[in-house]
């Protein structure tokens, strides 16, 4: 609209001849439109890239991130963060749900879950980041969170989910509970995998001490 202004003024004011002011005018319209055309299609392709790449990275289900995610900001953050805490979680008897209420509850238990959980770590964590590492199994990576911060974290996580309600097909209320672990890095940890075995360890003991708790360091 502007250009067109542009050559209406011009045409006016140096009084060009009619058939070739409206040649230089429409010759003006044609390549914006072939120039607004390309631009369109380069910033479509943008979108569509970005998209993709985002899609690599995050759960379609629940839209937390997934495992290649974790396992390349866990390598990330293991090497360059100077404190590091690492939350591991899954829920109690996910299975029973499936089978009793269906996989379409189940994967609405996930989804509000993951909602839930992102919440808390907005409120009281907003550095860290929730990842599906499994089927219902989840790791969330505190940068610049020390061992015992992690754990009154963890505890949070842990008590609001504890109060979620999830109604299935029948209207039914479904509560969920949630077993963890917690570990700070330690000296000891050479490698990435030895400080995600501790915190998989604590959650196991959770698990076996009767689950519906944190445990850890």
């Amino acid at each position: 609209a502007m250009g067109c202004i542009f050559w209406l003024v011009t045409g006016t004011v140096i009084r060009l001849p009619n058939t070739l002011f409206i040649a230089m005018l429409v010759s003006y319209i044609f390549s914006t439109f072939i120039s607004y055309g390309y631009l369109a299609i380069l910033r479509t392709r943008h979108i569509r890239g970005m998209q993709d790449a985002r899609n690599a990275r995050v759960d379609p289900l629940t839209q937390a991130h997934n495992w290649l995610a974790f396992r390349e900001d866990m390598e990330r953050d293991f090497k360059n963060a100077e404190t590091l805490s690492l939350i591991t979680f899954d829920i109690d008897h996910f299975k029973q749900i499936n089978d009793n209420y269906g996989h379409l509850t189940g994967n609405e238990a996930l989804i509000h879950l993951v909602k839930c959980v992102q919440q808390t770590l907005k409120e009281v964590a907003g550095a860290a980041t929730l990842y599906r590492t499994g089927g219902e199994e989840f790791t969330i990576i505190l940068p610049g969170i020390d061992g015992q911060k992690a754990q009154k974290i963890a505890q949070r996580c842990h008590d609001d989910v504890s109060n979620l309600r999830i109604e299935d097909a029948n209207n039914e209320s479904l509560l969920l509970t949630i077993s963890m672990g917690s570990t700070s890095r330690q000296k000891q940890d050479v490698t990435s995998s030895q400080f995600f075995q501790r915190a998989d360890q604590f959650l196991y003991n959770s698990k076996r001490s009767g689950r519906d708790q944190v445990t850890g360091d």
